[in-house]
């Protein structure tokens, strides 16, 4: 009983780690999208005073 007790803590650990893993991925690409938008803004800014 003792072995299972311990091997659920350690799942539990582990899925808390995960957690925070892919949360902190999820910001980041949250982060990269937003830069990404912000520079095709840019270039669309930047090209519309091209034409002409």
């Amino acid at each position: 009983m003792v072995r299972r007790s311990t091997t659920g803590e350690h799942l539990t650990v582990q899925l808390e780690e995960v957690r925070s893993a892919l949360k902190d991925s999820q910001e980041e690409i949250w982060s990269l999208q937003a830069e990404l938008l912000q520079l095709a803004c840019q270039t669309i800014k930047g090209k519309k005073g091209e034409i002409a």
